[in-house]
């Protein structure tokens, strides 16, 4: 049997746009030949091209990475399996390399990752809805079948055949007021709002990834720090036990020297479990067991460019509020919901379809008498007019309508959430700017004031009150310098993801 048909398009813009062409082809060779086709042209798993790897983040915001350790395919972000791999014994970790293993490693970011995917394949289907339906239907049955008149014998009949029945459904919405392009639009930009949740999720994975990273780096200075004093304590306990033994110093000064001794020993102890502590938490960052032995790169010197005078705030409030990731994601979210109330009012707008339906039928066994071939044909245009559903349209529509407001207000909430975290680490780091121009004179000035107290005291012109102040005030001026330091990296990076431009270029050296 052969049907032919001839397919019709729509004022709408149909499947068309996606490579489909109306014309004359056989019924079956449409179901069986042309849109299989279609799908080898257009890939079995994406025909729609819905699913393509989303574009990295726009320079900025970017997460461009040139690491040294790990290998050369680390070196985009954007890419959703990166591989993954323990940094070599021995070799000194960076912040650098500590972020990309962080963004390879992080469940979060495969879970954005996910989520891009399927926020497209839901506007794969949306795309889906150009393009024609086509069913097929078959049924194999065996008739036996027995008619017997008892005053009529001579009309007795039987029947004993197979039946068989072969249905081909065709449906293709032509027009439908704009339904459809409503739904591709309102998917669309969920699809980009998943991509920009994606580019903010990364920038917190970032964030996690510096300060468990600096915060390691900061026990590693403090136990430094513990271990310089602990160092100049014995060779003040040194130097009050040669000053006794030379009949010259108090055994007061040697004690109050053992004591200061042991007290710094014990801080030493106690930052060396403090950094370890901080290191396992940094290795379960990056992917890697806690009890990974890592190493730490020294911490680079700041660059006097990197030290001067901040710009205004004005351009970086201008260009948060232009590209912050979250802003962008509640701006999208807003153009879904309003894409939506299209959505909904436009489903009460009447539907037109092109219909065609072709059927064969061996010895049907609803109409069996004897054996027959039944062969029926239809091709036409079919209008679907709603007319009234229990005014459920009309509270979908205000469910609709309520759902924009909301999102409103959201983009306002997050627009006003940037614009206070953009100020307030502007003034963070200001603050930490100075803290820590004034933590290298103080440390400076500390380093000093020790040697010359040691000096006076090894030359039996000092006190050791006078070398154990000085010894006090060198380790906290370290460690306060350690805390400056951290603090201005950590709030140079912070400010860097308020405004949206996070780079690993921040990072470096």
């Amino acid at each position: 049997m052969r049907r032919r048909l001839r397919t019709g398009t729509g004022t709408e813009r149909g499947p068309s746009y996606y490579g489909v062409r109306g014309g004359r082809c056989p019924l079956v060779a449409a179901a069986f030949t042309l849109l299989p086709g279609l799908a080898f042209a257009w890939g079995w798993n994406d025909p729609l091209h819905a699913m393509a790897p989303p574009p990295p983040p726009p320079p900025p915001p970017t997460f461009e990475v040139r690491a040294g350790t790990p290998p050369a395919s680390h070196s985009q972000i954007d890419v959703p399996n990166i591989p993954s791999r323990p940094p070599a014994t021995g070799t000194p970790l960076t912040l650098e390399d500590v972020v990309v293993m962080a963004l390879a490693s992080d469940p979060r970011t495969r879970h954005s990752w996910a989520e891009v995917r399927a926020r497209q394949a839901r506007l794969g289907v949306a795309r889906s809805a150009y393009l024609p339906s086509v069913n097929a239907t078959g049924s194999l049955a065996r008739v036996d079948q027995r008619v017997t008149y008892d005053d009529s014998p001579e009309f007795n009949s039987s029947l004993n055949s197979r039946s068989t029945d072969i249905a081909l459904n065709l449906t293709w919405v032509l027009y439908d007021f704009g339904q459809r392009s409503a739904a591709v639009a309102r998917d669309q930009a969920l699809v980009d709002a998943a991509i920009s949740s994606r580019d903010s999720r990364w920038q917190t994975v970032f964030l996690d990834a510096v300060r468990a990273y600096y915060d390691a780096q900061a026990r590693r200075g403090v136990l430094r720090s513990a271990r310089e004093a602990e160092r100049i304590a014995r060779e003040s306990f040194d130097a009050a036990s040669a000053r006794l033994d030379a009949g010259v110093g108090a055994r007061a000064d040697k004690l109050q020297a053992q004591t200061t001794w042991s007290r710094m020993r014990l801080a030493t102890r106690q930052a060396d479990s403090a950094a370890r502590l901080a290191l396992g938490e940094l290795a379960l960052v990056i992917g890697l067991p806690a009890d990974t032995d890592l190493t730490l790169s020294a911490l680079p010197p700041a660059r006097a460019t990197q030290r001067d005078d901040l710009p205004p705030i004005g351009p970086m409030l201008d260009q948060a509020l232009a590209q912050h990731p979250d802003i962008a994601a509640a701006q999208a979210e807003l153009d879904a919901a309003r894409a939506h109330v299209d959505v909904v009012r436009r489903q009460g707008r009447p539907t037109v379809s092109f219909v065609a339906w072709a059927d064969r039928g061996d010895t049907p066994i609803t109409q069996v008498t004897t054996r027959q071939v039944i062969n029926n044909r239809s091709v036409g245009v079919q209008i679907t007019i709603p007319l009234f559903e229990g005014f459920s349209r009309e509270y979908r529509v205000a469910d609709a309508l309520a759902e924009v407001e909301k999102r409103a207000q959201t983009l306002h909430l997050v627009r006003r959430r940037i614009a206070a975290d953009v100020w307030r680490h502007y003034e963070v780091l200001s603050s930490s700017m100075q803290t820590l121009r004034l933590s290298d004179s103080l440390l400076a000035s500390a380093r000093e004031t020790t040697d010359v107290a040691l000096g006076r005291y090894k030359a039996g012109v000092g006190t050791f009150l006078e070398l154990l102040t000085a010894q006090n005030e060198l380790t906290d001026a370290e460690q306060q310098h350690i805390a400056a330091y951290i603090a201005w990296q950590t709030a140079r990076l912070q400010l860097a993801a308020d405004i949206g431009r996070l780079t690993v270029d921040d990072a470096r050296p």
